[in-house]
């Protein structure tokens, strides 16, 4: 299946961007007296693989033999790349500031897309404040007041993400997304999006999961269970360079929208990638599948990090992400009562 551009790309030209919350002065202006007592940067919030029941789950060989390796092909991944109208990368990076009064995130969301020899971003950059005191309840939404801080958190991240991601891509795009499509209860607003906005719009998310822990391949297995510590394990000594496995299928029986189709691919002689689609996606695009797997391949590459192995787009996405946060001294900012303006647009007002 060839993607149908149906934009005029002579005519398009991404916009770089620095979005900030509509209500993030005001939010800072609210914090000005806490107590910060920690802050951590760059935290890991989000990106873990969400733990299972063994019980509970089934998984499904998509192919005859999970032991079938599959070579990939850089340079076709490099012809394929002109296949796809647009082709964009997402990734985060979330400070958190704990306080006595209770946590500050300061989440930052990034998107680049290739445009010709450019890589043009879009940050987004919201502040907010959890706390279990309900004298701090206001009509700010960044002010938010919850029994359940971590759930909550992680909640409005994923809210923010979902909506940020809804509103920036174009149709017709290959997107790229670090970390696991499945990461908690929250990501049923991932799933829904993806069946009710990417998929409509001809959007192909793609999630890539690095340093996993999980071992639901080699738990289901009678002849890998107990030979290898985990999934990535077993698939690093399983794949030789530039090779991937059979793809599987997820599925949570408790809870059956908590599914992915998924496989582990080797880009250099590092711990390889998990690859994730939404059984969706894998579906309908079943037929460029192979395609989009030398693309990965050949953007991790270009890359050419076994420190930190990833696609080169992902870990563009990734500096801008943290370079938005560096704009803040936040700790100064929030003690500060003379606040500097920043640039202040609706919440996801603008239009694609």
């Amino acid at each position: 299946m060839r993607m149908k551009n149906k934009t005029n790309i002579s005519k398009f030209k991404p916009l770089k961007r620095l979005i900030i919350q509509s209500n993030f002065k005001n939010t800072l202006e609210q914090l000005a007296n806490l107590k910060i007592t920690e802050i951590k940067e760059d935290i890991n919030f989000g990106k873990s693989d969400v733990a299972y029941d063994k019980n509970k789950m089934n998984l499904t060989l998509i192919g005859e033999d999970k032991k079938k390796t599959y070579q990939m092909d850089a340079l076709h991944g490099s012809q394929k790349i002109n296949d796809f109208p647009f082709i964009a990368a997402y990734d985060e990076s979330i400070n958190k500031f704990s306080a006595l009064e209770g946590v500050a995130y300061l989440f930052s969301h990034a998107v680049i897309y290739i445009y010709k020899e450019e890589y043009i971003p879009t940050t987004y950059v919201a502040i907010y404040f959890f706390t279990k005191a309900h004298k701090f309840k206001t009509e700010n939404d960044g002010i938010i007041v919850t029994d359940n801080i971590p759930y909550t958190s992680k909640e409005i991240y994923v809210r923010d993400k979902v909506e940020f991601l809804k509103n920036i891509i174009y149709p017709n795009t290959l997107l790229f997304i670090d970390g696991p499509l499945i990461g908690g209860d929250w990501y049923v607003k991932m799933i829904t999006a993806i069946k009710d906005f990417f998929t409509p719009h001809n959007i192909i998310p793609i999630f890539l999961v690095k340093n996993s822990q999980s071992s639901i391949i080699v738990d289901s297995f009678s002849e890998l269970k107990g030979k290898y510590n985990s999934d990535l394990h077993w698939a690093y000594y399983h794949l030789k360079r530039g090779e991937r496995t059979p793809f599987f299928l997820y599925r949570d029986i408790k809870n059956p929208r908590n599914a992915r189709v998924f496989c582990y691919l080797k880009a250099l002689e590092v711990s390889p990638i998990r690859v994730e689609f939404h059984p969706i996606t894998f579906q309908r695009y079943q037929s460029i599948i192979d395609g989009i797997m030398d693309i990965i391949y050949y953007l991790m590459l270009v890359q050419g990090s076994e420190k930190n192995p990833q696609l080169r787009l992902i870990a563009i996405a990734e500096k801008y992400a943290r370079e938005a946060l560096h704009l803040f001294d936040l700790e100064r900012v929030i003690k500060s009562s003379k606040l500097i303006p920043t640039i202040n647009q609706e919440r996801f007002g603008w239009s694609v």
